[in-house]
């Protein structure tokens, strides 16, 4: 994944969830009175954590019941906006549904969105010449079936995003593969090190690894 839409609770959400032009209108992330969704980019995971599983009938029938998952997401493109969002998820502020976008082209969350059960988030400065400034964010989410998705691609990293006036008006800025371009290329872990990264920093993946696929995104230790 690469992006969240992350909406404040009590905003207006968007009337068709599926509409890119819908989303236009709701997001802005000049808006400070948390009236409008805000678009984050960056690298990361959704995955499963644990799941309650109920047993019934003596043991003779198990029953899968609400299950977790943890997002985890490095945010590169950082301005005093995601610092600001980022230190209130430091003190668990939890007060937002969210939507996941995918390198595979598709929005997660459903109508509603996801309501998160708990956040944080981490400033990291790792050292090394490569090293770049990144929040790390966390937040786990709790539901009985996985969230609803689109079938369809929809693309939020164009016109019509903030930075801008009201609406969202103006350029994003911070396409995916912008990011990534901007991210050096290694086998492993250890050749980044020897290359002068750290750990936590990112880079992308080259041709040779045993076990990853090159192209892409990977943290060193992670």
């Amino acid at each position: 994944m690469y992006g969240l839409l992350l909406l404040p609770t009590g905003a207006e959400p968007p009337g068709n969830w599926e509409n890119i032009a819908d989303w236009v209108n709701t997001v802005d992330n000049t808006n400070t009175n948390d009236t409008k969704a805000k678009y984050l980019v960056g690298i990361g995971s959704f995955l499963p954590d644990t799941q309650v599983e109920v047993s019934l009938a003596g043991g003779r029938l198990v029953e899968n019941r609400e299950r977790t998952y943890r997002l985890n997401m490095a945010v590169l493109n950082i301005d005093d906006g995601h610092t600001a969002l980022c230190r209130k998820l430091q003190t668990n502020a939890r007060r937002f549904t969210f939507w996941l976008i995918t390198l595979g082209d598709r929005l997660v969350g459903g109508p509603s969105g996801i309501r998160p059960q708990r956040v944080n988030a981490d400033f990291v400065l790792a050292s090394g010449n490569n090293s770049r400034e990144v929040w790390n964010i966390t937040f786990a989410a709790t539901f009985l079936q996985y969230p609803e998705m689109t079938s369809q691609a929809i693309d939020f990293t164009g016109a019509g995003l903030a930075p801008g006036g009201g609406g969202g008006g103006g350029e994003c800025a911070c396409e995916i593969q912008t990011l990534l371009a901007d991210l050096p290329t290694y086998v492993n872990d250890d050749a980044a090190i020897t290359g002068g990264l750290s750990t936590g920093d990112w880079y992308v993946v080259d041709t040779g690894n045993d076990f990853l696929p090159p192209g892409i995104p990977r943290r060193i230790g992670g």
